[in-house]
């Protein structure tokens, strides 16, 4: 894990579970429904794939 992701993880136990990450870990887990949000990286490189592709 990136160092900006461990700091947005961070934040938001910070702010909705009182600074409990592993809280915060289990609502996500237990919310989560099988689709993955990509990366804004990945979602980059996908669209330069296409690009390359299409041309």
């Amino acid at each position: 894990m990136d160092e900006a992701t461990a700091n947005a993880i961070h934040a938001k136990a910070d702010s909705h579970f009182k600074g409990n990450l592993s809280a915060c870990i289990r609502c996500a887990t237990l919310q989560y429904n099988g689709e993955v949000t990509p990366s804004p990286a990945t979602s980059e490189i996908t669209a330069l794939l296409t690009a390359i592709l299409v041309s």
